[in-house]
């Protein structure tokens, strides 16, 4: 007995519709509610379940990728801004003292280059 092929009842817009709505910020439950449909179905494509998983699981991927990636750079930044912080400090001190002992006047500011 052969196999029936599947029609599948949802269109990609309606499904990248709703996952677009959950990306914005919606609660999955309110979603399914308002489109009349299972939630458990939303997950599915939330996963990349069956058909398109690439195209539906990508979706949200590039939605929260940027955003993680951006905090990631940030706290980067920060740590790499105090340990510049830490070494200018250092070698402001190490000057100092260089200077110090050859008896060089000593001074606290930049200079001008």
């Amino acid at each position: 007995m052969p196999r029936r092929r599947r029609l599948w009842r949802y269109s990609d817009e309606f499904r990248r519709a709703a996952l677009e709505r959950i990306a914005n910020g919606e609660l999955q439950k309110d979603v399914a509610r308002d489109l009349e449909i299972d939630g458990t179905m939303i997950s599915r494509w939330r996963k990349g379940g069956r058909r398109g998983s690439k195209a539906y699981s990508g979706l949200e991927a590039r939605e929260t990728a940027p955003e993680s990636e951006v905090q990631q750079l940030k706290q980067v930044l920060a740590t790499k801004e105090l340990e510049l912080s830490f070494f200018k400090g250092a070698l402001q001190k190490v000057e100092a003292r260089r200077q110090q002992q050859s008896g060089e006047k000593v001074s606290t500011t930049k200079s001008a280059k």
